[in-house]
């Protein structure tokens, strides 16, 4: 079968990608999220599910998706960075702070796992459900949450879609927001529909102490 040449892109054209690209990592490093402890030490961390195209800071975006530390996306992001070839100090950097988070035992929930238990079929939100998942006890388990509280200082209502309601929890902990902008104590008083339905926990950080020996190796 024949197959047409592809023109390969101008210098102009190839000069102005590089120079987008550039500036979207830069964007990344701009808005890689710093935290105040408990303990009042400030750490380097990682990014938020999604940032104000304004100042930068993470902020709302669906009622069940509240500012916070997402590592759903920053694992992502840090595989990202990882591929760059020669990475400057400051890309370095962000990869090491953003791996060590994610692999802290700080973040992790250990002895849980989630299981999918029957129940009579229903209808909710237009899906039709005959299990729920629960998080459950398992000692060989771990896990993470798909989101971690800011502290304090950073803006935690500005977007909020619907009056907030629940009370949010204290920095670097799980956050568990249900619809209507309504935070619970534990992933198992949220909605059997929103448990079901979106991605809360996972194994976002399995391995990540491992990734980031190995790209010291190649780096």
């Amino acid at each position: 079968m024949y197959r047409r040449k592809q023109a390969r892109p101008s210098k102009e054209i190839r000069q102005k990608a590089q120079s987008a690209y550039d500036e979207g990592i830069q964007c990344i490093l701009n808005t890689q999220i710093t935290i105040t402890k408990k303990d009042g030490t400030k750490q380097l961390t990682a990014w938020g599910q999604q940032h104000s195209h304004s100042n930068l800071q993470p902020i709302w975006a669906r009622e069940f998706e509240p500012p916070s530390i997402c590592t759903s996306e920053s694992k992502k992001i840090i595989e990202l960075l990882m591929e760059i070839e020669n990475p400057s100090e400051q890309i370095k950097k962000a990869i090491i702070a953003a791996s060590e988070w994610l692999s802290s035992d700080e973040i992790k929930i250990v002895g849980k796992k989630i299981i999918k238990n029957s129940i009579p079929g229903q209808v909710l939100n237009g899906r039709y459900y005959d299990t729920e998942n629960l998080m459950v006890d398992d000692p060989n388990s771990i896990l993470w949450a798909r989101f971690y509280a800011l502290d304090s200082p950073f803006d935690l209502v500005t977007g909020a879609r619907k009056p907030i309601t629940g009370t949010y929890p204290e920095v670097n902990t799980p956050i568990w927001c249900d619809r209507g902008c309504s935070y619970v104590q534990n992933y198992n008083d949220l909605s059997l529909e929103r448990r079901n339905g979106y991605g809360y926990v996972g194994n976002y950080g399995k391995n990540f102490a491992s990734k980031l020996n190995s790209w010291f190796v190649v780096l």
